[in-house]
Order: structure tokens, then C-alpha cells, then sequence
């Protein structure tokens, strides 16, 4: 497997892990678990498009993918972590009553569990 395979596998799992404790408030290995489930079924969908010839061109079903996919959301994970030790450090003390930011300032000063 080509190198910048893998790092794009890698960078296509980042968001999910950074952005899913937005969502919903859950631990990191939750977190990880649910990056490994939802890339497990994307492989699983582009086996049964491989197989029942949807996909033009057709796509390529490696386990390689959902493990580096799933490395990707525990490197997002982690880069959560630490904005939000910062985001606590700098604006932690602050509160925000209503608006956009106020679900933003929640999560990141209450995070994940």
C-alpha cells in the first residue's frame, strides 16, 4: 500500500474523531469504537457494490483501510483532547448564556468523559 494511501485513510478518520464529541457526549474508547464500526461499514458497502457490480469503477475492499480509518478517529480523538485542555486553560472560566458559541464552549470545557 502506497504511502499516501495510508495517510489519506489516516486524515479521512481525523474528523469523525474530533468532531463526533461535539455530537454526542461519549468516552474516548466509545469514541474509537463507533470510528471502527461506521468505517467497517463503509468497507462493507463497497464489498456488496463490489460484488453485485453497482460501483463503476469498482471500488477496492481492504482491511487496511477500516484500521487505519479507525487510527485516523483515534488521532482526531487526541487532537480533541488537547484543544480542549487549552480551550479550558484560556477560556474555561468564562461563561457563554445562549447562542451559537454556547454549545461550543460547553463541550469543550466539559469534553468527553
Amino acid at each position: 500500500m502506497p504511502l499516501d494511501h495510508m495517510f489519506g485513510n489516516i486524515l479521512l478518520g481525523v474528523p469523525f474523531g474530533f468532531g463526533l464529541p461535539f455530537i454526542r457526549r461519549m468516552s474516548v474508547i466509545s469514541v474509537v469504537a463507533v470510528g471502527l464500526v461506521v468505517s467497517g461499514a463503509v468497507e462493507s458497502v463497497q464489498l456488496v457494490s463490489d460484488i453485485w457490480s453497482v460501483a463503476a469503477p469498482t471500488r477496492s475492499v481492504d482491511l487496511n483501510d477500516v484500521i487505519l480509518n479507525t487510527v485516523g478517529v483515534a488521532c482526531g480523538v487526541l487532537g480533541f483532547t488537547i484543544a480542549r485542555a487549552v480551550y479550558r486553560v484560556l477560556f474555561g472560566r468564562f461563561t457563554v448564556a445562549t447562542g451559537l458559541w454556547s454549545h461550543f464552549h460547553r463541550t469543550m470545557v466539559t469534553g468527553i468523559d
